[in-house]
């Protein structure tokens, strides 16, 4: 009875059959995309946007930039904290009983990080569920957070 109506019957959407006078079915997905549209600046409520633009953020800016769920990011990062926790054990052991390891150890693990350091310039993030992939995006987020910190630590 409502067939042909806007907002008829459900079946007619779902099978993606419309009338003319349904607006808002499956046709809309084979228009072509304004990209002024899918653009999203840092001042957006990242929570409240459209497919689109969630499409925009996930899609890498470059040939360079690398998901945080690439394989061989993740195993980089299982790397990393392999080092890490064994600065955690080797430093103070080396300061407080007059111990020391062989320079070539510190200057792998130094090489190490600030390699990551530049990774990190090229590896999307996550804002909640939403992958960010944009290049100046992340340069923006590295260096408004653990930048710093890693340079010092590395040096």
């Amino acid at each position: 009875e409502n067939a042909g109506q806007p907002g008829g019957d459900i079946d007619e959407v779902w099978s993606g059959q419309s009338s003319d006078h349904d607006v808002g079915t499956m046709d809309m997905l084979n228009e072509p995309i304004d990209i002024e549209e899918c653009i999203v600046t840092e001042s957006m409520d990242l929570d409240d946007l459209s497919l689109e633009q969630i499409n925009w953020l996930a899609t890498p800016s470059d040939r360079w930039v690398v998901s945080p769920n690439h394989r061989v990011r993740v195993t980089w990062d299982m790397c990393a904290l392999f080092c890490i926790l064994f600065e955690c054990v080797t430093l103070p052991l080396t300061m407080c009983f007059n111990t020391s390891i062989p320079e070539t150890v510190h200057s792998i693990s130094t090489i190490f990080f600030a390699v990551d350091i530049l990774l990190n310039f090229a590896t999307g993030y996550f804002h909640g569920s939403l992958l960010v992939m944009r290049r100046l995006w992340l340069t923006k987020r590295y260096l408004k957070t653990w930048c710093l910190l890693d340079f010092a630590s590395t040096i």
